[in-house]
């Protein structure tokens, strides 16, 4: 009974460790017995005790290597919760490495998306922007057109106005002329009547001279008086005459120098009409002095183009101004094409230009109304509106000059087209 109880308790208390529970509980079993045993043999209590010694050294030598085997076994469980806890730590991390890669995964899908998302953006501004540069050089080269076609139309307007300040000088002239005809046939007649009344004298002393010849080949010292006095008659007489001939050939007629504004600015469309730039310049510039609003339009454009003066948007820009802020409508006009372009130094404002396209336009200035129509259909410095841009460009085409009723005819296609 004690040996089974050292063998179950050498079993729990070992952990499987068998081979040395059993011999324990052999040894502790058999060790009274052997006692006993030597007491009785005491012949071979020597030997005896001598391998009992030598079990017991065997026995405590087993219970070293079971108590190291212990160890061992504890050791290599402790060693073995330690792995579990790594594995279990390295599980963790694995884990935490699969939401990473997943997270990682989803960041370059999320990156790669935006990168998609950028570049389409990207592509849309460009997209954009190419299409303001090209309607941008779309307005710039119709606004160049209007500007032709308004030096065009204002060159035609200062010839039709040249040709008219002409008859009616022409008329003037004639006038003066008839006048002046009337004048000398006064004047002849007086002179006739003079003349006649000269001829009568002439003769008169002419009879009296052959008569005092006639009297005596020795003149006396009273036929010397007498011939001093036909003598002098004969000289009043042509001097008369040579009056009359200068009275039938006047000097021609030298106007001096006009002095009111708008006939110094009609003056310099004259000289325009005659592409004498440099004098039309110079009339304008006198017009200009005086405040004239036309002559500061007209000296603007002189200076936009270059004509007579060197190309100077800057000088434009100031003339124009002061003809717009007089409420002139092409200076209007054209200070809102300078803001319109950025021209002349100022910073590209289409709600400026705009304004003054539309105070212009407001006074049936058939360019202004197209330029306003063109900021309409496209949007710019306004909402896009394309019905305001109809009715402005139908506006154009009612009382505008031949070319811009082409423009807003061509716009009205071009909006009912699409």
């Amino acid at each position: 009974k004690a040996a089974v109880e050292i063998i179950i308790k050498g079993f729990k208390e070992f952990g499987g460790q068998i081979v040395g529970g059993i011999l324990l509980a052999v040894a502790l079993g058999l060790f009274p017995s052997l006692r006993k045993y030597l007491r009785k043999k005491d012949d071979s209590a020597a030997e005896v005790q001598e391998q009992l010694s030598k079990l017991e050294d065997k026995l405590n030598e087993t219970l070293r290597q079971t108590q190291k085997d212990d160890d061992a076994e504890a050791e290599t469980r402790r060693q073995l919760e330690i792995l579990q806890e790594e594995e279990k730590q390295l599980a963790q991390l694995r884990e935490i490495l699969k939401r990473n890669d997943e997270a990682l995964n989803q960041t370059e899908t999320q990156t790669a998306e935006e990168a998609r998302r950028k570049a389409e953006v990207q592509r849309q501004i460009e997209e954009q922007h190419r299409e303001q540069e090209r309607v941008k050089a779309e307005i710039q080269r119709r606004q160049e057109e209007l500007r032709q076609a308004e030096a065009k139309r204002q060159e035609e307007a200062r010839r039709k106005a040249e040709i008219q300040r002409e008859l009616e000088e022409k008329r003037r002239e004639q006038e003066r002329i008839k006048a002046e005809i009337q004048l000398k046939e006064e004047e002849l007649k007086r002179a006739e009547a003079k003349k006649a009344e000269e001829t009568r004298q002439r003769e008169e002393a002419q009879r009296q001279l052959e008569a005092m010849q006639g009297a005596s080949k020795v003149p006396s010292s009273d036929n010397w008086g007498n011939t001093a006095a036909i003598v002098a008659v004969v000289i009043w007489v042509v001097l008369v005459f040579i009056g009359l001939i200068q009275s039938t050939h006047p000097q021609p007629h030298i106007s001096p120098e006009p002095t009111d504004a708008k006939e110094q600015n009609a003056l310099g469309d004259k000289y325009y009409n005659a592409k004498n730039y440099t004098e039309a310049v110079k009339w304008y510039r006198k017009a200009v002095e005086q405040g004239h609003a036309r002559a500061q339009n007209n000296l603007g454009l002189m200076y936009f183009q270059g004509y007579g003066v060197k190309q100077d948007y800057t000088e434009a820009v100031r003339l124009y101004r002061l003809s717009a802020e007089q409420g002139n409508a092409w200076g209007q006009c054209n200070l809102g094409f300078m803001y319109s372009n950025g021209y002349g130094g100022l910073k590209q404002d289409y709600t400026e230009a705009v304004r003054l396209y539309r105070l212009s336009a407001e006074q049936g200035n058939a360019y202004a109304q197209y330029n306003l129509g063109i900021m309409y259909e496209y949007g710019l410095g306004v909402p896009k509106d394309l019905n305001e841009a109809r009715k402005l460009y139908q506006k154009a085409t009612e009382q505008g000059d031949s070319d811009v009723k082409k423009f807003a005819k061509e716009a009205l296609e071009r909006l009912n087209a699409q």
